[in-house]
């Protein structure tokens, strides 16, 4: 199954100059919790914002130029290598951590939205993109309680698709 994890703003804000809008120990933590022994999809910038090993996840960094070896990732040139793996693997989830062309790229394929919505609005530069949310059903939602956070009033929720299939 191919997911993706995202923390965005009222108008989908998820980034400024190639770092995060906010750092929320709550959020972080569900972050942590979901992607825990699970493929992370990424792009390039993504990876380089991250600046610290994540752990005990299977790292895909999505990229055309990164030539760079690093021992605890895999750069992949092309997105079909996701699909391949998740074709081969069709219990073991694949989650899509960013960035928003990324996201974008992945999202015809995506099967479940896991999204902190930040109740607040930010000056940024990169969104998550649009999504139809007819096609997907809410299953979970929870109030986020970090004392960071009280302030936004944000939210967790679980998206899955309905009728799931591929658009290809």
């Amino acid at each position: 199954m191919i997911s993706a994890i995202v923390a965005h703003g009222l108008n989908r804000e998820i980034g400024k100059k190639n770092s995060l809008l906010w750092i929320f120990k709550e959020d972080l933590q569900i972050f942590k919790k979901i992607t825990d022994g699970k493929y992370i999809v990424m792009g390039r910038k993504t990876f380089f914002s991250i600046k610290k090993n994540l752990g005990n996840r299977i790292l895909l960094v999505l990229s055309k130029t990164l030539k760079h070896k690093f021992l605890s990732i895999n750069v992949i040139g092309d997105y079909e290598i996701v699909l391949e793996i998740n074709k081969r693997n069709p219990y073991h989830e694949i989650i899509i951590i960013g960035g928003s062309d990324i996201y974008k790229l992945f999202l015809p394929f995506i099967e479940r939205l896991y999204i902190s919505k930040i109740n607040s609005s930010f000056t940024a530069d990169r969104f998550f993109p649009e999504w139809n949310v007819k096609k997907f059903k809410l299953i979970f939602e929870k109030k986020l309680n970090c004392k960071e956070q009280k302030r936004f009033n944000s939210k967790f929720q679980v998206w899955d698709k309905i009728n799931i299939g591929y658009d290809y």
